[in-house]
């Protein structure tokens, strides 16, 4: 049909084409994805005489990166549906990740976090207290309720309560995890 005439119109104008995938069915009727390469075969002339396709089975990968997509969107929609603000931070301590609910809470935009100093976002009273509680995480252990005033883009105070675990990946420590809760209204009842 017609992608058969595309390919061979390709084929014609530069002699081959670059792997593409295909979405097609066995003998059975079952779908397959295929990935295929094809070229253009000349006899001794130089006409075209026949074209030679090699088509592998990549159903399989294509499985796996679906359900790799699905499992990013899940996390993705339980990262923004969450009341808690959600960071993420390298060993020097800048943000890698935040979700919506932190930027709601410091008033800045995901791309004016990221790559920035949590620590620039903390009053300068307790720095050192955080810096300690980081330090911890980031040695593998777990910080739990640490109530910190936060400094927001707009110069408001914001108390949060908050806790840190280690971000690990291979067995290795490589940044820090922060979920913080807003507990500003609360404090300021009491």
């Amino acid at each position: 049909g017609r992608a058969r005439d595309s390919i061979v119109a390709k084929i014609q104008q530069g002699g081959s084409t670059p792997p593409y995938e295909l979405l097609t069915r066995t003998k059975a009727g079952a779908p397959v994805w295929v990935e295929v390469s094809t070229r253009i075969v000349r006899d001794e002339a130089g006409a075209p005489a026949a074209i030679h396709g090699i088509a592998r089975d990549v159903s399989a990968r294509k499985q796996a990166e679906e359900a790799l997509a699905r499992t990013r969107d899940f996390r993705d929609r339980v990262m923004e549906s969450t009341t808690n603000a959600i960071a993420a931070s390298d060993l020097q301590g800048r943000f890698t990740l935040a979700n919506r609910r932190m930027c709601e809470l410091t008033g800045y935009g995901m791309d004016e976090l990221l790559g920035e100093p949590v620590g620039k976002l903390v009053v300068v009273a307790p720095l050192e207290l955080v810096q300690g509680q980081f330090a911890a995480a980031a040695n593998g252990g777990a910080v739990d309720d640490v109530e910190l005033e936060l400094v927001r883009k707009d110069g408001s105070v914001v108390i949060v309560r908050s806790s840190m675990r280690p971000l690990m990946e291979d067995g290795v420590v490589v940044g820090v995890v922060v979920l913080a809760e807003d507990i500003t209204k609360r404090k300021r009842a009491e």
